[in-house]
């Protein structure tokens, strides 16, 4: 089940934890960008908005995934006008290439829509194994893919 965590946090605009299980008791991290807000916001204009991740390591079992967000209303602080969603995806880069590299194609994850709540100034999105299965997503990569999120209804 995907769980909006309210909480405020220092650091990114969009932050991005992936963990890798290597087995039941240990969790690798293989990319963690959760330092760098670079305080840039984008009006995201009802597309995806992502980014490639290049991995470390060679666990490829996705066990956590989270980002932030944000959504304000200025008609009303408390309230969207319809029923905000989410939708978050991970793609292969192994597409046409653009400027000398491949581009996202082949979904591998596809959270399908779900509800994101009301207007905040930062809010966290995370994903679990409730949402992967027990033994996590196989990411089928080598070194890189790339994830997005598309939201609808606000």
């Amino acid at each position: 089940m995907k769980t909006n965590l309210m909480r405020l946090t220092r650091g990114v605009g969009v932050a991005v934890w992936v963990l890798l299980s290597i087995t039941g008791a240990r969790a690798t991290v293989i990319y963690n960008n959760s330092t760098n807000d670079l305080v840039t916001r984008f009006a995201w204009g009802g597309n995806e908005l992502g980014d490639e991740i290049i991995l470390a390591g060679t666990d490829r079992y996705l066990t956590d995934f989270s980002f932030e967000f944000y959504g304000t209303n200025t008609a009303s602080p408390i309230s969207f006008a319809g029923t905000p969603e989410a939708c978050v995806k991970f793609y292969l880069n192994d597409g046409s290439p653009f400027n000398g590299y491949s581009t996202p194609s082949s979904n591998f994850f596809d959270s399908g829509w779900f509800s994101i709540g009301g207007p905040t100034a930062r809010s966290t999105m995370l994903f679990t194994t409730a949402d992967f299965g027990a033994g996590g997503l196989y990411m089928p990569v080598y070194s890189n893919f790339t994830w997005s999120v598309q939201f609808r209804n606000l």
